[in-house]
């Protein structure tokens, strides 16, 4: 299955509205690529792990807002709440919609959903915490893989857990990844399986001493490229 991408160019101040829009019209997702924000964060004495190549260089201060969608009909719905916020706003840049066609392979690598999945073997459920507008992506994956009645989704925080399961998986940056160790560390069983991914080059090895610092043993690492995923057996 495909997921139609719409895309609509506007300024740092519209991004919201746009993005609003965009989950009026039915988006399963919205993606935002502001320069202002990098600018913001490095302005606090801040940054990020990692920085898109299309984030650097040169900007004409241009936001792009992304949404998804399961056919290409929402153009014409995009494009006419598009128009209403032309007629009100007339500072929000062009304000140009595009679609497209995603593969559920570039749909995979753009939705920016980062999920905290946790596998339970003996109840041989799967539980999935997600931004809450990736849960409907995440409910139709399952789906798509037979799984749907195995998993339940909710949206909150790890910490709000009140279990302990057999394997673990964590997807998201490293500064992340070393904040939430002691909380990931309570849900996991003993002898249980972590698996961390997600993690650039220039961090990989800070992330690695804070898990074994922990008491976690590295039974694999996986390395693609500039990222790396690391598969962790916790001690006793």
């Amino acid at each position: 299955m495909k997921t139609y991408e719409i895309s609509v160019s506007t300024v740092h101040d519209c991004a919201d509205a746009v993005a609003a829009i965009l989950f009026d019209c039915g988006s399963e997702g919205v993606a935002t690529y502001d320069r202002q924000d990098l600018v913001d964060l490095i302005a606090a004495g801040k940054t990020w792990d990692y920085v898109e190549e299309n984030l650097s260089g040169p900007w004409d201060g241009t936001v792009t807002v992304k949404g998804y969608f399961s056919d290409a009909e929402a153009l014409s719905t995009v494009e006419r709440e598009i128009a209403r916020l032309r007629e009100f706003n007339e500072t929000c840049g062009s304000l140009e919609v595009t679609g497209a066609w995603l593969d559920d392979a570039d749909y995979a690598g753009t939705a920016r959903t980062i999920p905290l999945i946790c596998v339970s073997k003996r109840s041989n459920r799967w539980i999935s915490k997600a931004r809450t507008n990736a849960i409907e992506v995440a409910r139709r994956n399952a789906e798509r893989n037979g799984l749907a009645a195995r998993c339940e989704f909710f949206c909150g925080d790890v910490a709000n857990l009140d279990r302990t399961f057999p394997v673990l998986f964590a997807n998201i940056t490293a500064d992340v990844l070393i904040r939430l160790a002691p909380e990931i560390g309570r849900h996991l069983a003993s002898r249980g399986t972590l698996l961390l991914s997600g993690i650039i080059d220039r961090e990989f090895e800070r992330v690695r001493s804070v898990y074994a610092g922990l008491g976690y043993r590295e039974r694999r690492r996986i390395d693609r490229g500039d990222w790396h995923s690391l598969i962790l057996e916790k001690s006793e």
